[in-house]
């Protein structure tokens, strides 16, 4: 019985150890690319080289992400299953008409609204997700719906992307320097606001992803 229970422990230890390795780096590459392509787009002239590159980081941190979190969601998971590239696709998607809706409101209620929807398309691609990388229960609208009414990912996410949208346009100053002292010389590193909501992104969406794997996983 001791040598059983000892067994448990170690799997739920491990099990736990891997949500919360996986959720630091999905932060990581939430942080880094959803990060990178709004800094093309807003603090860049907004061409079409701009933009086509900001997409490309884009779309290649929704892959990776959707790679990190296909992996480590079950056993019965195949994140080679074509069909997370549509999850992918769906991910980079919805940051594109999450942006091109808080652009066209504007100022603090467009940054509030976009918000809002954003928690909406979160929740339906979270619930595909979870859909997916529980292949051997069978599909029903009841089981896709209480998979959409799983608020916490969803919510943590668009909360950090609200909070990063904000700073980005209402941050006064937008910049900000700060000094470091290294071998009896002084360094001046000049920063942008972005930087605290790149932060807060990377927070709220580790946040998020260990939920969302603790929820796969239940």
């Amino acid at each position: 019985m001791s040598v059983h229970r000892g067994t448990e422990y170690v799997r739920r230890t491990g099990r736990r150890t891997g949500r919360l390795t996986t959720a630091f780096w999905v932060a990581v590459v939430d942080a880094a690319t959803i990060g990178g392509w709004f800094t093309l787009l807003v603090l860049e002239p907004r061409t079409l080289y701009t933009a086509l590159a900001g997409l490309a980081v884009l779309c290649f941190g929704a892959v990776l992400r959707t790679g990190f979190v296909a992996s480590s969601a079950s056993r019965r998971c195949d994140p080679t299953d074509p069909r997370w590239l549509f999850v992918s696709a769906l991910y980079a998607a919805i940051w594109v008409f999450w942006l091109l809706t808080a652009e066209a409101l504007g100022g603090r209620v467009g940054v509030l609204l976009a918000g809002g929807g954003l928690v909406v398309a979160l929740l339906c691609h979270f619930a595909i997700s979870t859909v997916l990388a529980r292949p051997t229960e069978p599909f029903t609208v009841r089981r896709l719906s209480v998979h959409v009414l799983a608020l916490t990912p969803a919510l943590s996410l668009a909360v950090g992307a609200t909070a990063m949208l904000g700073i980005g346009w209402l941050a006064e100053p937008a910049t900000y320097t700060t000094t470091a002292a290294i071998a009896g010389r002084t360094i001046v590193v000049e920063l942008h606001a972005l930087v605290h909501g790149g932060s807060v992104l990377a927070c709220c969406s580790f946040v998020g992803t260990h939920r969302l794997l603790s929820r796969i996983r239940s």
